[in-house]
């Protein structure tokens, strides 16, 4: 994924996050975020309320449409995030 967004002239930055850190910067940025309990990279769209705002390709995958709640993410860490400063 970050070559990917390389390949395009963009520079991410890759950061293993908890729920808080995740939601501080995708109040702010695009990008990408991974729970490793899911296996499955998800575009980064901002928040909603207390909950991250994500673009899931397989809606419904391991109880994840298209918001992620703090309990959610946490059942499915950790979790990585890539985001476009």
């Amino acid at each position: 994924m970050l070559n990917a967004f390389r390949h395009y002239g963009l520079n991410p930055v890759q950061e293993w996050v908890n729920f808080d850190q995740a939601y501080s910067i995708m109040e702010k940025y695009t990008g990408t975020i991974n729970p490793k309990g899911m296996y499955h990279f998800m575009a980064c769209r901002g928040v909603s309320g207390d909950l991250l705002w994500v673009a899931n390709s397989a809606p419904g995958y391991m109880g994840v449409g298209d918001y992620l709640s703090r309990s959610q993410f946490n059942s499915l860490g950790p979790v990585s995030l890539i985001y476009l400063p």
